[in-house]
């Protein structure tokens, strides 16, 4: 399938290997989250490329033949981390959209959760590996971005929506997907490229927050209904 912007868009539902549904953890059988525990902490410790599934069945501590009757193959296992960390996380920053009275209040709450997520080393290891594999396996970059940035692009999307009906910002139905997208990227600015590129830096959460007011700010200067 192909969105907008001329971007493929894989099935939510289907992977190299067995079936495997965006249903959360709960929903799993304990032997499941057992490897999908195990196969976090490989991926995120090694990337992609240097995991086996010997590795994960070592650290869950089960047969081979149980790793592979819920997955199917390492492709499988991995399209499992990312919809569970992705889901995760996402739907922590769309609880920050029902606090704050006013849009400018919403957006900060939703920009500094944003930047706190982007920043914390188990998603910039996430982002790596989906880097790392968009050659190779690209359905799996795919994936991270539908269920990760393509799915906060969505929410900010209807937010905007909501606001331009009530008259608190300015733009027109063509442009509302682009809209988000921007104000996503002068979120993620610097502060993630320099996380992703040196690791060995650290922004504090100062530094974050006024990063954050800064995107918030310049966007509605130029967007707010006069």
């Amino acid at each position: 399938m192909t969105g907008k912007h001329g971007r493929r868009r894989p099935d939510d539902e289907t992977r190299n290997g067995r079936e495997t549904t965006g249903d959360a953890e709960s929903a799993m059988p304990e032997k499941a989250l057992v490897i999908l525990r195990a196969a976090r902490k490989v991926f995120l410790a090694h990337g992609f490329s240097a995991a086996t599934t010997d590795m994960i069945q070592k650290e869950a501590g089960v047969s081979k033949s149980t790793l592979y009757a819920h997955f199917g193959n390492k492709e499988g296992m991995f399209s499992a981390v990312i919809r569970s960390e992705c889901k995760r996380h996402t739907e922590d920053m769309r609880l920050k959209l029902s606090f704050g009275n006013t849009l400018r209040e919403k957006l900060l709450n939703l920009a500094k959760a944003y930047l706190r997520v982007l920043t914390k080393k188990e998603a910039v290891a996430l982002f790596r590996i989906a880097l790392e594999v968009s050659t190779v396996f690209p359905r799996l970059a795919e994936l991270f971005y539908s269920s990760a940035p393509g799915c906060i692009h969505g929410f900010i999307r209807e937010l905007f929506e909501q606001a331009v009906q009530n008259g608190e910002l300015r733009i027109s139905p063509t442009e509302m997907e682009s809209a988000a997208l921007l104000f996503a990227a002068m979120v993620r600015g610097n502060p993630h490229l320099r996380h992703l590129l040196l690791p060995w830096e650290e922004f504090s959460q100062d530094e974050l927050d006024a990063w954050a007011v800064l995107a918030v700010d310049r966007f509605l200067l130029a967007y707010t209904a006069k």
